[in-house]
């Protein structure tokens, strides 16, 4: 197959993809990316040099109910906040999990979908140190995102998104912040 033919056959399925997705329907997907805790007093101890970027992750299942309306639940695992001293002598961990419940507004325009999505969550923030009283601390809050979704055939899709978790943390682990997580991730449709 020469190089002609090739391409031909790539933008043939790129374009008749549509005809396979209707946009509706069950579906069960999971992300990968980055996670930013986003005030600059997030983290535990000003004295000591603070990162405030993880790597996350994402497990979700939801329901179409039309193209343009939807529901969503997932976990998520929002990395955490690190104080370390630079002789390691002195660090503090704040590690955050999430679950939450979304409802989506879609815009699908051919093979893409556009949207947004809103709702409530509960985290569970944990604090490991050694030189600070550990704690735990559970909170419910609003989070918010939008992306985009790429209905590749009939059962696969890949989506990009950002979302915001407000006000994250509190209570016995002397954290809060806002956290925004950018991730891309795969969806298989039923």
């Amino acid at each position: 197959m020469n190089k002609s033919k090739f391409v031909a056959l790539v933008l043939g399925l790129a374009v008749s993809a549509s005809a396979f997705a209707d946009n509706t329907g069950f579906f069960i997907g999971g992300a990968v990316g980055k996670a930013e805790a986003m005030k600059a007093d997030a983290c535990l101890d000003p004295s000591i040099p603070c990162d405030r970027q993880d790597t996350t992750w994402t497990g979700s299942t939801g329901f179409m109910f039309t193209p343009n309306w939807g529901a969503e639940v997932g976990y998520h695992y929002l990395g955490r906040v690190v104080d370390q001293s630079d002789g390691a002598t002195m660090s503090s961990f704040a590690k955050v999990r999430a679950v939450d419940a979304v409802v989506i507004g879609a815009l699908p325009i051919q093979n893409f979908s556009l949207y947004l999505k809103a709702g409530a969550y509960r985290a569970k923030t944990d604090l490991t140190s050694s030189y600070l009283p550990e704690g735990s601390n559970k909170n419910n809050q609003w989070t918010y995102g939008g992306g985009i979704r790429w209905d590749i055939f009939k059962h696969l899709a890949l989506r990009a998104e950002i979302q915001r978790f407000n006000n994250v943390g509190g209570g016995a682990v002397g954290f809060r912040a806002d956290v925004r997580t950018y991730t891309g991730g795969v969806l298989l449709t039923f």
